[in-house]
């Protein structure tokens, strides 16, 4: 299909029968109108009479036939594809089919490709995350998760967003390994394990260095930290 540009500002009148269009004399003062042949000067008016009286005249357009156009309209030999690539050049029309397809290769694949990449890089943050703290967990003595579950994938990557990716959960893994309380240095011998570190509560503790001091202020103060784990939950 041919489009007309800035169909609006033709101002045609829909309810006349048979259809007017309102064609204001500015359009001479048009340079790029004005400079073109009088043969494409002509199609341009033809193509705007048919388009008014097409099947939907609001949208302004005409198949993209010109020898359908030249039919409708009497034109002759002296009208050729030349005046009508020289409307599309001097932005009269525009070919619909090549908009369409502009559409297609560029805007809807690219958006999907773009959020298929975002879904599947966070997808993949998520897993990198698992795999440190299991690294981190064997090389300590904590418990290695032994299943990633969808829960968990949610929490972990509610966890990576608060403290901002990666790089964040690698101070995470690097604040726990040199916690003593965290890895069991404690009356009870109770360990962080995964569930609790996923947790939002401890991870901001983790992250503000409440698990952090030296063995012996650990030991002073592990009565009063269980109690505090027992009441907001690991």
């Amino acid at each position: 299909m041919l489009k007309v540009k800035n169909w609006s500002s033709y101002q045609h009148y829909k309810h006349r029968n048979p259809p007017w269009i309102k064609l204001s004399t500015s359009i001479f003062q048009d340079y790029d109108f004005f400079a073109m042949s009088d043969a494409s000067k002509l199609l341009a008016i033809c193509i705007l009479t048919l388009a008014s009286r097409f099947k939907d005249p609001q949208a302004g357009i005409v198949p993209d036939n010109l020898d359908w156009i030249k039919s409708q309209c009497g034109l002759g030999k002296s009208v050729t594809e030349e005046n009508l690539q020289e409307l599309e050049n001097k932005g009269f029309i525009e070919r619909a089919s090549k908009m369409l397809a502009s559409c297609k290769q560029s805007a809807m694949p690219e958006t999907e490709t773009e959020t298929y990449s975002k879904e599947t890089e966070e997808r993949q943050k998520v897993h990198t995350a698992f795999e440190k703290f299991n690294e981190l967990a064997k090389r300590i003595g904590l418990p290695v998760a032994q299943k990633i579950t969808k829960a968990r994938k949610a929490k972990m990557a509610l966890r990576l967003k608060d403290v901002g990716g990666l790089e964040g959960w690698d101070t995470v893994l690097q604040k726990i390994e040199k916690s003593d309380f965290l890895r069991g240095e404690n009356k009870s011998g109770w360990v962080a394990d995964v569930d609790f570190v996923l947790q939002e509560s401890s991870i901001v503790k983790i992250m503000e260095g409440k698990y952090e001091g030296s063995k012996q202020s650990k030991k002073k103060n592990v009565t009063e930290q269980l109690e505090d784990i027992l009441q907001n939950g690991w």
